[in-house]
């Protein structure tokens, strides 16, 4: 179970405070350098871990600081080999993250927050409401347990991250490049950026941010609807940031990054899988260099939506593709656990 205590988490420490303690113990400004390495590549637990410092610094640092990790308090299995781990932070919250198998490729799949504040329609993790945003710190954790799951498992590390769990990655914007950021590093785990994929609502100035930031991460949009009117009522968040804006954001990010983007689509029977749907959504595509995934809706306690027919699916494809547009239809995976799309939610009540 992960720590709860006063000390401040050492990940969330800016480096002038760490200097400056380092200073007070009468330390040279190396060590800094030595730590980061320990701290987000090596994975230790506990710094008596760390081997190439004074017994009496690594002794300061215990005292002083936290090294945030939660072991998993359930993890539940899919016949397709997905795993879905539900992990307690401080305060009791609980937060889910995925692993998902594939023959080329081993993804996890990670919450940026506790609940979510955007609250769509169709996905369970919408309908907890907000708790509260997780640290960079947090997220490190989640991705040390994934990984050390899959060396286990599978015998290889993670290859692909996608902040596509709990929670809208860009309303905890500080912190989700913060983690992106220092795993990314050769002090971390020198985990490409391009390995890395943001699902997003669309929040306009933080897609902009984003290309400023010049992060390279692959940006996915859940667009869900090609109109104001039926995105309204799936995704809340468009009424305040219309389609218009966020088109407007994504051809700004386009233009600073040159990175083509991806549009996530979940069918709705009835909703948003017509012919008409299609159409309008190739012409949201073509305006800058874009790719459409198509997701099943995975269906939950409480909820009326219903995905389509399979030949009502395939002819939404057609038809995008006969409108030049790239698209995939992406097979749900971990859906009898409630780990697919849309599903995670800790509301089923479970002994952790």
């Amino acid at each position: 179970m992960e720590q709860t205590n006063n000390k401040p988490d050492i990940r969330q420490v800016p480096e002038a405070e760490l200097l400056k303690f380092l200073n007070e113990y009468g330390e040279k400004p190396f060590r800094l350098k030595q730590l980061r390495p320990w701290l987000w590549k090596h994975f230790i637990n506990t710094f008596d871990e760390i081997k190439n410092m004074p017994s009496g610094l690594l002794n300061a640092l215990t005292s002083t600081y936290l090294l945030t990790f939660f072991e998993s308090v359930r993890t539940l299995e899919d016949m397709d080999g997905t795993e879905k781990t539900a992990f307690r932070l401080a305060g009791d919250t609980v937060v889910e993250g995925v692993l998902i198998p594939a023959a080329d490729r081993l993804t996890a799949c990670l919450s940026t927050q506790a609940g979510c504040p955007v609250g769509c329609a169709f996905c369970a993790t919408g309908k907890m409401g907000f708790k509260r945003n997780l640290t960079a710190s947090e997220m490190y954790a989640q991705f040390v347990s994934l990984n050390r799951r899959a060396v286990q498992k599978w015998g290889r590390g993670l290859t692909n991250i996608v902040l596509m769990g709990m929670g809208e990655p860009l309303l905890n914007y500080e912190q989700v490049v913060r983690f992106i950021t220092m795993i990314n590093t050769s002090d971390g785990h020198s985990f490409s950026a391009r390995r890395i994929t943001l699902s997003t609502v669309g929040i306009p100035q933080y897609i902009k941010r984003l290309a400023d930031d010049s992060l390279k991460v692959n940006l996915a949009v859940s667009l869900h609807a090609p109109t104001n009117e039926k995105r309204n009522a799936l995704v809340p968040l468009n009424k305040t940031y219309p389609i218009e804006m966020l088109i407007e954001a994504l051809m700004y990010y386009y233009k600073k990054t040159k990175q083509t983007i991806t549009f996530e689509y979940v069918l709705l029977r009835g909703i948003n899988d017509g012919r008409t749907d299609a159409v309008q959504l190739a012409a949201l595509c073509r305006q800058f260099p874009s790719k459409v995934n198509i997701i099943e809706f995975n269906s939950f306690e409480g909820v009326a939506y219903q995905k389509p027919e399979a030949v009502m699916t395939g002819n939404f494809c057609r038809i995008l593709k006969e409108q030049g547009v790239n698209c995939t239809l992406r097979q749900s995976k971990g859906s009898t656990i409630n780990a697919a799309c849309g599903q995670l939610s800790h509301i089923v009540n479970i002994s952790y």
